[in-house]
């Protein structure tokens, strides 16, 4: 975004949604590619560390591979960064 944009000064989004809202899916899909081509950072959270290996690692890793970029990460049980960003 540039200045004089309505989005410039905005740097958080929150998503929420019902259950099957398809949240998952697309802010899964958006993430891996603002982290790739627009060098976003993504924190994603839960209430419990040790559910982030069961659901949202495997997620956006899933996310990923139908992005055809999951050589452009090193994914770990507790986080997934960017090799070729910030």
């Amino acid at each position: 975004a540039e200045k004089g944009d309505p989005l410039y000064s905005v740097n958080t989004v929150v998503i929420t949604g019902g259950r099957y809202s398809q949240k998952s899916f697309g802010i899964g899909t958006f993430s891996g590619i603002a982290t790739k081509d627009f060098n976003h950072r993504i924190l994603y959270t839960r209430y419990t560390l040790t559910s982030a290996k069961d659901s949202i690692i495997p997620e956006f890793e899933e996310k990923l591979s139908l992005l055809n970029c999951h050589d452009d990460f090193k994914v770990t049980k507790d986080s997934i960064k960017g090799i070729h960003n910030d």
